[in-house]
């Protein structure tokens, strides 16, 4: 605090008052430095932000914990074995991935509360009979992963593994599901089989899928060698991906967004494609690899430039497209001339700064604010907000974001992740956080866009609760900007 007033004059933070009137504040302050005054001065101005901070709180906490059985997620899951690899690099480990034989029979045959509560019971049933040491998780749909510390010979390993599928047996014979839900088990070790979550969560995942083929849902595999062959086409995929990077073999298509009010064509997001001979290739499945490997700044390059051009060619259709939105990676952020970039790309096709909007996953918002200074007003994203483009933080929800942080970015537009949307219509915990970002995001001044509608029961729910924007299947598809133009951008005739 005392070098931020000396270096900058001012220095802001968040603060927990746990005297007279309880709460928690953001806390400005300032030095002033005024010649007339006899001495030194500070100004304190204190914002009232409980309410929010509650809000953020549960936030973190559906970030972080499963709500149908109240263990760590998979994004906790990951952080914790980070934490281990690097806070006790030369303690062992097992990485058990544990997945559940035709659940599905009993979500399809005795409806949805009675899976939730199998997964309940499965999950603390497992955690009654590990060890302290233990860490379990949900990390998918019926997928399950532990750490257990220590090495194992195969014996101690097949014997944990037969305690697992005890304990399934018995939440069978507890659930009265009259049908036996197997489970499939695979095993990674560290340091042996990986240095890093992603390639244990990998192996242990690849293992499991060599038991789970076997058919014999007591089988529990340990990664090795000759389950490598998975692992090869990942290499080769990292192949491809350089010479499609090189080739530019990257297309776009759009999804529709629309103002959930009045059902108008609000703007569209531009979603980057990779065909091959076998099909589209997920971007799910490559983005990471281009992180990983030095080619997103490519990649990005590439959306820019193809979607500005895109846009520029719809203002001549006869109802223009208002806006278009990409996404943008971490390393684009804090590249020293990509705010040169995006202003190019805007003038290059003659659209306003206001017809782009750059969206930013939470998680890589934080980490672009890491690697600049607080009270630093020279970031890209500021530059770019001054000059008119719009700024959103996109999978709102998901990440660690500071209220703090939040209220002084200037962005324009929060958009919810779809994990809160998909069960809005069943959930009221859902609905509650749903409606709680709405709230926060209205009270900043920030327009809210929901992800992932998928049914009208959804697209109601989100009305009533008074969210600006939406996106999803339901509306329109992603799709090419042929059919994009089709769909939205021509006039037709009313029908008869």
């Amino acid at each position: 605090m005392l070098q931020n007033l000396h270096r900058h004059h001012k220095w802001r933070g968040e603060a927990a008052l746990s005297t007279g009137t309880c709460g928690y504040y953001m806390i400005d302050m300032a030095r002033l430095n005024d010649p007339s005054l006899p001495q030194e001065y500070y100004s304190f101005i204190l914002t009232e932000i409980t309410e929010l901070k509650q809000i953020q709180n549960q936030l973190t906490l559906t970030a972080n914990y499963d709500a149908v059985t109240q263990l760590p997620n998979r994004h906790h899951f990951n952080h914790q074995i980070g934490h281990r690899i690097h806070d006790y690099p030369d303690s062992p480990f097992h990485l058990f991935y544990l997945d559940l034989n035709d659940f599905k029979w009993v979500n399809d045959h005795l409806g949805h509360a009675a899976g939730d509560a199998f997964l309940q019971g499965v999950g603390q049933a497992f955690k009654r009979h590990l060890s302290g040491e233990a860490f379990i998780a949900r990390i998918g749909g019926d997928e399950f992963a532990v750490i257990m510390p220590g090495s194992f010979n195969r014996d101690k390993l097949n014997r944990l593994a037969q305690q697992f599928l005890e304990t399934i047996a018995a939440i069978n014979l507890d659930q009265n599901t009259g049908h036996d839900v197997g489970c499939s088990i695979g095993v990674s070790h560290y340091p042996d089989h990986g240095q890093t979550p992603e390639a244990l969560l990998t192996k242990a995942d690849y293992a499991m899928y060599h038991a789970k083929s076997t058919n014999d849902s007591g089988y529990c595999a340990v990664f090795d060698e000759t389950m490598a062959a998975a692992l090869r086409h990942q290499s080769e995929l990292e192949v491809n991906l350089h010479q499609a990077v090189k080739d530019r073999v990257f297309r776009l298509h759009y999804q529709a967004q629309f103002n959930l009010q009045d059902m108008s064509l609000s703007g569209a997001e531009a979603l980057i494609r990779w065909p091959s001979e076998d099909g589209m290739i997920s971007p799910a499945e490559f983005i990471p690899m281009a992180e990983k490997f030095g080619l997103i700044d490519v990649i990005g390059e590439f959306v820019l430039e193809a979607a500005t051009a895109q846009l520029q060619t719809w203002q001549k259709t006869p109802c223009a497209l208002p806006k278009v939105a990409i996404n943008t990676s971490c390393s684009q952020l804090i590249s020293p001339n990509f705010y040169e970039q995006v202003m190019t790309a805007i003038e290059r096709h003659a659209l306003q700064p206001a017809q782009l909007e750059i969206e930013v996953t939470e998680s890589v918002m934080m980490r672009n604010i890491e690697h600049q200074s607080f009270d630093d007003e020279s970031t890209s994203l500021q530059y770019l907000q001054g000059a008119g483009v719009e700024i959103s933080i996109d999978d709102f929800g998901t990440g660690y974001s500071s209220l703090a942080y939040i209220k002084h970015l200037n962005i324009d537009r929060i958009k919810i992740d779809k994990r809160f949307v998909e069960d809005i219509d069943q959930n009221a915990e859902s609905r509650s956080i749903v409606g709680a970002i709405i709230t926060m995001g209205h009270s900043l001044g920030l327009r809210v866009l929901a992800e992932g509608i998928e049914t009208q029961t959804q697209l109601d729910w989100l009305r009533d609760l008074g969210c600006d924007e939406g996106q999803g299947f339901f509306l329109s598809r992603p799709v090419a900007a042929d059919a994009f133009a089709e769909k939205h951008l021509m006039l037709r005739e009313p029908s008869a």
